[in-house]
């Protein structure tokens, strides 16, 4: 099942961003997406490894659920909404 294989990314991710993105407007959904898109053409789903008060760490997966990239840090001086939580998977529509 996806969410299985989205799940054991999320337990054995290694904590670190290897990347990083900064937003300047509050981070819901719909902006984390819109932000990911423009940041990795080829993403499909992004799992949010760890949330924090004004970021979030992602892992960013391909259509066949092939890792793209893990630990990217993604911050908001305007905060990050409660709707986002650790372990969501969110599919976008490229």
């Amino acid at each position: 099942m996806l969410l299985e294989f989205f799940a054991g990314y999320l337990i054995g991710s290694a904590i670190g961003a290897v990347a990083s993105i900064v937003i300047d407007s509050f981070l819901d959904e719909d902006t984390l997406g819109e932000e990911i898109l423009g940041e990795f053409d080829d993403a499909f789903y992004i799992l949010i490894q760890e949330k924090k008060k004004n970021a979030i760490t992602v892992g960013i997966f391909d259509e066949e659920a092939d890792v793209i990239e893990t630990g990217v840090e993604v911050s908001s001086d305007e905060g990050i909404s409660d709707c986002l939580y650790e372990g969501q998977v969110i599919e976008l529509y490229s």
